[in-house]
């Protein structure tokens, strides 16, 4: 409604209602503590890694015989005489 010129007579007949009081809000309901959280238990600290026992150090392999070679077939020795000329080199 707008303050025109044809709401005067509204204006003036109109008595003012008392405003009604605001219902009292209800109060909120008071909020139940959590329960205290249980303190973690503490870890146990871990059993010291035993430190582990020294590798033995292998033994040596003992190096393998060498095969003894056959014996080599007795080269006849050359007769004694006049050696030949060896062959000329070209």
């Amino acid at each position: 409604m707008t303050g025109g010129e044809g709401d005067w007579y509204l204006r003036s007949t109109y008595e003012p209602q008392p405003t009604p009081e605001p219902e009292p809000t209800p109060e909120p309901e008071p909020t139940p503590e959590p329960e205290p959280t249980p303190e973690p238990e503490p870890t146990p600290e871990p059993e010291p890694t035993p430190e582990p026992e020294p590798t033995p150090e292998p033994e040596p392999t003992p190096e393998p015989e060498p095969t003894p070679r056959p014996d080599p077939e007795p080269v006849p020795e050359p007769e004694p005489g006049p050696r030949p000329d060896p062959e000329p080199m070209p």
